[in-house]
């Protein structure tokens, strides 16, 4: 097992702070309204949607080029600097175009940060220690997710150039960058062997899935409690907010799963996109739908480390940081995918609200069953794991 100590204090900090400023792209989410009246003839939308895009395009590049062509430093130094810049610009110069442009740059820094932090765990740490940080990583993530959230609901009330000020915090991050450590497997995994994609088909496609249903639920949510009856633009907002309240939670809870359920952590995962959507569906409260949004965003806090524990353990180790980037970009083209899956299902049962929620529990049901029967988590990998050696590699 690599040592606990490969990351200092201080890297550690820095490392953690990666997790925290990958939900940058969310800070402009509370602004829409602003975007469409002062965009009124352009597809506003593209300002909250299209770092995702880029983000999921140059995260396969930094796949390409950490560790083997360029230090991690370097790149966070470079992916924080480009989040600050692209971040802040349009609050003081530009229109619609030059906003574009900028949100390009965002999902191109981060395209470098967000798989990195993944990336560093799972190349300097194994076992319960790689499933703790991965899960204490997640929960860091959401809690960056609420903050840029209530950060840009404020900054919002005073105009739309003001929501790109909230881009200043990656001072910070800039700052922190100069303390990121790659730790001494740096230079034992990093080498220049050719990649093998083929182990990361099935977690791949497994965050491609859940990619598309986060969005799809968070989509869906606002014109579920409207459709109900059960409260306007606010509550749906407070409910978002308590879905990313679940998912850190799941996220602190995954490293303790790990070592209680194990083999099931899949399974579960996907019961839960089972029975949050059919308690959506026959709900009589909007208690009952929030407790839904709860339980769904517990899972896909369980989601995204429990995916790059898989990934870091079917790949060789000179593989970690493209197989991160792998799994982490599909994530986001999932995201970006989630709009064609609705059209879709609009197209093919003519309402969406109901039809998207039926959708996700019979696709969750589905996956319950695949992981019932198969697992990525053995008893064999729980034992090395626990044990402190090296886990097996399947699918090689």
């Amino acid at each position: 097992m690599k040592s606990a100590s490969a990351i200092d204090a201080i890297g550690m900090v820095a490392l953690m702070s990666l997790y925290f400023f990958s939900m940058g792209y969310t800070i402009v989410t509370p602004g829409m309204a602003e975007f469409a009246e002062a965009f009124p003839d352009s597809e506003y939308l593209l300002i909250n949607s299209l770092p995702s895009v880029f983000l999921g395009a140059s995260g396969l590049i930094f796949g390409v080029l950490a560790g083997r062509r360029l230090p991690f430093r370097f790149m966070a130094v470079v992916g924080t600097l480009l989040c600050l810049v692209g971040g802040c610009a349009p609050a003081f110069y530009g229109g619609f175009g030059f906003v574009l442009i900028c949100r390009a740059l965002v999902g191109v820094g981060l395209g470098i940060i967000v798989p990195m932090a993944n990336t560093l765990v799972n190349m300097n740490f194994e076992g319960d220690r790689r499933s703790f940080l991965l899960g204490v990583g997640s929960l860091v993530m959401n809690v960056g997710g609420v903050v840029f959230q209530m950060a840009g609901g404020i900054l919002a009330e005073s105009g739309w150039r003001t929501v790109f000020l909230g881009y200043s915090m990656y001072i910070a991050a800039f700052i922190l960058a100069l303390f990121i450590r790659s730790g001494p497997s740096h230079v034992e995994t990093c080498d220049r062997k050719s990649i093998k994609l083929r182990p990361l088909a099935a977690p791949a496609l497994l965050m491609f899935v859940f990619g598309i249903l986060q969005y799809t639920i968070m989509a869906t949510t606002a014109g579920y409690f409207n459709l109900n009856g059960f409260g306007g633009s606010s509550v749906s907002g407070t409910v978002l907010s308590l879905f990313t309240v679940g998912g850190a939670v799941g996220g602190v809870m995954f490293g303790i799963m790990m070592r209680s359920v194990f083999r099931l952590v899949f399974p579960l995962i996907g019961a839960l996109y089972v029975v949050g959507p059919l308690m959506m569906i026959y709900a009589s409260s909007p208690m009952v739908a929030t407790v839904a949004m709860v339980l769904m965003g517990f899972g896909f806090g369980l989601i995204i480390p429990a995916s790059m524990e898989w990934a870091g353990r079917v790949c060789r180790p000179s593989d970690v940081p493209m197989a991160t980037a792998v799994v982490t970009s599909v994530l986001y083209l999932g995201n970006f995918t989630s709009t064609f899956w609705m059209r879709s299902l609009e197209s093919l049962f003519g309402e969406s609200t109901y039809a998207n929620l039926w959708a996700t529990a019979v696709v969750c049901f589905v996956l319950v069953v695949v992981f019932i029967a198969y697992s990525p988590f053995d008893r064999g990998d729980r034992r090395s794991s626990s044990d402190g050696g090296d886990p097996p590699h399947h699918f090689n």
